[in-house]
């Protein structure tokens, strides 16, 4: 298990899909219309990328930018998965059909090894148009399988 607490064995040998996560350790796609740098994304600043998107959703807490990028930081790099589902909860208030924000919190799912919860989020990120999460749908499907295999043993 990664960092991440993303099992290796499902999401390549790093624990995370380089895919989904760019070199810094943060998909690009999170960097929207907030402003913030992305060099606040880093490894090395991750806090003061959190101020900062703390402070652009408190003067704007439509900003869905910025509170993307808030889950990003959240549940990639500090790993307070229930911080981000809030912060993911918030986006899908405003905007329910966004396909991005429920691949993300799907990820929070996994992260957390609720694979049940991060399979229906992948679904629904799927159904909403987020192709890219189509792949990862067998893959949850498998690790609960799995999981339920290990219980009966």
């Amino acid at each position: 298990m990664g960092s991440s607490g993303i099992n290796a064995e499902y999401m390549g040998s790093s624990g995370i899909n380089a895919e989904y996560m760019g070199s810094s350790g943060i998909n690009a796609e999170y960097m929207g219309s907030s402003g913030i740098n992305a060099e606040y994304m880093g490894m090395q600043r991750p806090r003061e990328a959190l101020a900062a998107y703390q402070e652009a959703t408190r003067l704007d807490p439509r900003d869905i930018d910025a509170l993307r990028n808030m889950g990003a930081v959240l549940n990639d790099v500090l790993g307070r998965h229930a911080e981000a589902a809030r912060a993911y909860d918030r986006i899908l208030a405003i905007a329910p059909g966004d396909a991005t924000t429920w691949f993300s919190y799907a990820l929070v799912h996994w992260g957390t090894q609720d694979f049940t919860s991060a399979l229906e989020r992948m679904r629904g990120a799927f159904e909403r148009g987020y192709q890219q999460a189509g792949q990862y749908i067998p893959v949850l499907e498998k690790m609960i399988t799995d999981a339920a295999e290990k219980r009966i043993r």
